[in-house]
């Protein structure tokens, strides 16, 4: 986090903290303090709106009660008359007379009544007909009839149960109806209860603010609810439960902040204002002093990033009020000069160094290869053959004369392929002419390009020795080609001897990458002339130009350098890697 950004942090915390604290000690006074009193007042509500219903239930009991025991309903129970006689009829009107006449004390609050007998005889308190239906079949009728003396209570229903063109939903209760000379039940008694007769009790009594009322039974199945703000979000909602006398539940539920949304509003508003007033000063002070230490700081890390990516001549110059910060400045601004300085020495040393590497590297070839010719002038010497003597001593010459190239450590390509030619002669003369190769060159101008030399010779050298001396007879070629490689320079020279082993190969080829020579037992040498060739490219040039080898048919020894004039530094046109050191 960056220093100003947290200077002003913590001034607004300093601030603000308090504020907080305080303000949410006192908002939560002032809700507890609502709270309570919202309970309060949902209680009373919930204990009227329970104490309504109840009486509506209790009503309906009582009239079931009256029906169960009124003197013609008993008598009825008693006598059955065939279907179709006068009695049958006579005694039907008389009883839907009764059940209409105390339906009539309650019609306010129970909208249907009948009954039903075991017999299949049936009557009606209303004017409605009743569905002609078997009904001693349904599950609620046998309910009713197990529970004697106690009525059975089925919350909303679509529809009444028995009871044509009365449309719902409504609330069921049922009562056996007890034969009392016998103690049977007989049949049940239905009473209907429209669901908005509970509907608007509720309706009438809830608080104008979001409010949820629930009637449910005692296993949590819902009868009747109601929500008088559509889609409210309860939030920490007040709830207060009230049982009803047929063993149900009425629930009230209410919005925190709806209820006390006033006072609530009151006093946000008040802490807001003060809060918004503090954290504008707190911002405008913490924000000038903060500034006056990031600008500093962050035009030290600009000038610490320039230096950095390489530029040691960056300084820094802010005159500040703050004397630790112009001390720190001033300390920067001399560790970058003495580390410029540092730099600047080392440099020159690590040029002084690589010129001796060079020099100490190229000793090292010469004497090598000066080893390996004369022993070829001998072997004919020994043979007294003057004339291939003769014509190897002027090859030689002619070698040593382009090797010296007057103390020039590069040479053109072309005299370096002439350089390659004359050694390969000596070679062919020396295996008896059973030595062929091949140079190819792909764009004349090539050869007018700078080479370091003694490039080809050593691995000239290596591909006779490790892979086509040790035939039996002797016999292979060598090829030489020249080419264009992008903005580079691409040397391989091939040949058609044993080869290697992928082991091998990919050690050899693991020292060129790494430009590491392996250590090796006493006395052994493998791989060193390439390890010098390589080394001297990549010191020279940069780690993408050196040596590579591959190994299919032929062994191919690949040399990538760059595009070089007379002085060994890379050609302006050139955009490779090449770093020219």
């Amino acid at each position: 986090m960056k220093i100003q950004r947290k200077l002003i942090l913590t001034y607004l915390g300093i601030a603000i903290i308090p504020m907080l604290i305080s303000g949410t000690i006192m908002l939560g006074l002032l809700y507890h303090s609502l709270e309570q009193s919202t309970i309060r007042s949902m209680t009373n509500t919930l204990h009227y709106c329970t104490d309504k219903i109840n009486e509506i239930f209790s009503g309906a009991e009582v009239l079931c009660d009256t029906i169960a025991n009124n003197a013609d309903i008993q008598k009825m129970l008693r006598e059955h008359p065939a279907g179709g006689t006068p009695l049958f009829y006579r005694q039907r009107l008389t009883i839907n007379n009764q059940l209409y006449s105390l339906r009539h004390v309650y019609e306010d609050t129970v909208s249907s009544v009948c009954l039903l007998l075991e017999d299949g005889r049936t009557f009606k308190g209303q004017e409605f007909n009743l569905y002609d239906i078997h009904y001693q079949d349904e599950g609620w009728y046998q309910e009713i009839r197990r529970e004697n003396y106690s009525c059975v209570w089925y919350g909303l229903v679509p529809q009444s149960l028995m009871v044509h063109n009365l449309s719902g939903p409504y609330i069921t209760m049922g009562y056996a109806l007890i034969n009392l000379r016998t103690g049977q039940s007989c049949g049940i008694i239905l009473a209907d209860i429209a669901e908005n007769t509970i509907q608007d009790i509720l309706q009438e009594n809830l608080p104008e603010q979001a409010c949820h009322i629930r009637l449910h039974k005692a296993d949590g199945e819902t009868v009747i609810e109601y929500l008088n703000t559509e889609g409210t979000d309860f939030f920490h909602p007040l709830s207060v439960s009230s049982p009803l006398e047929n063993g149900w539940t009425l629930t009230l539920r209410c919005s925190v902040l709806s209820l006390m949304k006033n006072p609530l509003q009151i006093a946000v508003i008040v802490f807001l204002t003060v809060s918004f007033a503090i954290t504008i000063l707190a911002v405008f002070c913490s924000s000038r002093f903060s500034r006056s230490i990031s600008r500093p700081l962050n035009q030290l890390l600009k000038i610490m990033d320039d230096v950095e990516h390489g530029n040691l001549e960056a300084q820094i110059s802010i005159d500040t009020n703050l004397v630790e910060i112009n001390q720190l400045l001033s300390s920067f601004n001399t560790m970058v000069e003495q580390v410029g300085q540092l730099f600047q020495k080392l440099e020159e040393e690590q040029t002084e160094i690589r010129k001796t590497q060079f020099a100490a590297l190229q000793a090292q070839i010469n004497p090598h290869f000066l080893y390996n010719t004369l022993d070829n002038i001998a072997w004919h010497i020994r043979s007294n053959d003057s004339q291939t003597a003769l014509e190897s001593l002027m090859a030689v010459s002619k070698l040593f004369r382009i090797s010296l190239s007057k103390g020039h450590p590069y040479i053109r390509i072309q005299d370096e392929l002439e350089h390659a030619k004359m050694y390969l002669e000596l070679m062919s003369i020396r295996y008896e002419k059973q030595l062929f190769y091949e140079i190819r060159v792909d764009d004349p101008s090539l050869l007018e390009f700078y080479t370091p030399k003694l490039l080809l010779q050593p691995l000239i050298e290596n591909s006779i020795t490790h892979g086509i001396s040790p035939r039996h007879p002797f016999r292979g070629s060598i090829q030489i080609h020249i080419s264009f490689s992008g903005k580079d320079i691409l040397l391989r020279v091939m040949d058609d001897g044993i080869g290697m082993d992928t082991c091998h190969l990919d050690a050899i080829n693991q020292m060129l990458a790494t430009n590491v020579l392996p250590e090796t037992p006493a006395g052994q040498t493998g791989g060193f002339g390439i390890y010098n060739i390589n080394h001297r490219l990549k010191s020279r040039y940069g780690d993408i130009y050196g040596l590579s080898i591959e190994c299919t048919d032929h062994t191919t020894v690949s040399i990538l350098i760059p595009r070089c004039n007379n002085k060994g530094e890379c050609m302006p046109n050139d955009q490779t890697g090449c770093s020219g050191r």
